[in-house]
């Protein structure tokens, strides 16, 4: 039952117009990012990743909600997670996915989309949902057509 819970619950955290933008803040590492953001939600720090995540794409007003839909890991135990794919598209953008298994919750893919400015890396997305019995959630995974 959670795991169809879940598989309806994604959280986006998009930029949308240039003042939004303006208000984000460059990412030196994406990958750090990724490990850091990820390590903080299996520690079940859901306060302290949402509140990471929504200052790094300039919407810090985002916070509660997105620690609200986090939340549906709370009392979950974390299991396993690793890293599962990391695709660079000519150095200008870039998508990383972690995937996690939580007791009594199943499967987690949890999605990072950065792209490159003149400033450097910027968060432009960040996802979670499960895959049912997929091997990835379907059209989860984004690249050139």
């Amino acid at each position: 039952m959670h795991i169809r819970l879940l598989s309806f619950l994604a959280i986006f955290l998009c930029l949308t117009g240039s003042a939004a933008f303006a208000a984000a803040l460059p990412v030196d590492d994406p990958d750090r990012f990724a490990n850091e953001t990820f390590t903080l939600i299996t520690q079940n720090k859901f306060h302290d990743a949402a509140h990471k995540l929504s200052e790094t794409v300039g919407q810090p007003d985002t916070a509660k909600k997105l620690e609200r839909g986090l939340k549906a890991f709370e009392g979950r135990k974390f299991d396993f997670g690793k890293k599962v794919y990391d695709k660079d598209y000519g150095g200008a953008l870039r998508q990383i996915i972690h995937y996690a298994y939580f007791e009594k919750t199943g499967f987690i893919y949890f999605r990072f989309t950065y792209k490159m400015t003149s400033r450097g890396w910027y968060l432009t997305n960040f996802l979670f949902k499960d895959a049912g019995q997929d091997l990835f959630p379907k059209r989860f995974i984004e690249g050139p057509m």
